[in-house]
């Protein structure tokens, strides 16, 4: 099934499961009539749950469109899917500071976190790219949600992109295609369990983060 235009994510994580994780995913599915995994039938959410979000002193957390709110408890939680609701989110008791998934390459293993390039506000994923006949450079922002990047080579609107590790200079591998517009569909681990799928048209929007 398609996700829906707003991805919800709940960590289960044990830092996060000791602290009232799960009580914080039955709200959620309570909240939004539907089952961990599932899209509300309007699409506009998608609710998925992670063995690991990398931030396990905030925990509980609940991500919305790349957002990360910290110490959630049932009273809190429903801010994070009516923010969202409204199409961002808003400083409040319950948010932390939004920071970048942590990916890798599923092929070597090596981290793709580049620290001294910087994408709102954070380390950008560090890749190569081939696009019309051009190799070079990318970066491409680490905070789910976003679709900044930055190139060697200008990549127009339209233009697939094959994404390659800067480590083993091998394609990221494409298990599928996007179920927007159909372009191969980049896979990176998640560092922490599930991986990243990205669409490889630019401009496209579609991204999720896949639950192993």
């Amino acid at each position: 099934m398609p996700r829906g235009k707003h991805l919800v994510c709940a960590c289960l994580g044990t830092a996060c499961h000791v602290r009232g994780a799960q009580r914080i995913v039955e709200e959620l599915e309570r909240k939004l009539g539907i089952k961990t995994g599932q899209t509300t039938p309007d699409r506009n959410f998608s609710l998925e749950t992670v063995n690991c979000l990398g931030a396990c002193a905030l925990g509980p957390v609940v991500v919305t469109d790349g957002q990360y709110h910290s110490k959630m408890r049932k009273k809190r939680r429903g801010g994070s899917v009516d923010q969202a609701a409204r199409g961002g989110v808003s400083s409040g008791e319950g948010k932390a500071p939004s920071f970048g998934l942590s990916v890798a390459c599923p092929r070597c293993r090596q981290k793709l976190a580049d620290d001294a390039y910087i994408i709102d506000n954070q380390p950008a994923i560090r890749l190569d790219a081939t696009c019309r006949g051009r190799h070079g450079w990318l970066r491409l922002s680490s905070r789910y949600g976003s679709r900044e990047i930055a190139a060697e080579f200008p990549i127009t609107k339209g233009s697939v992109v094959e994404f390659q590790c800067p480590h083993c200079h091998i394609p990221l591998p494409s298990p599928t295609n996007c179920w927007d517009c159909n372009a191969p569909v980049a896979s990176m681990q998640l560092v922490g369990g599930g991986k990243l799928n990205l669409c490889c048209r630019r401009g496209c929007t579609q991204h999720l983060l896949d639950i192993a």
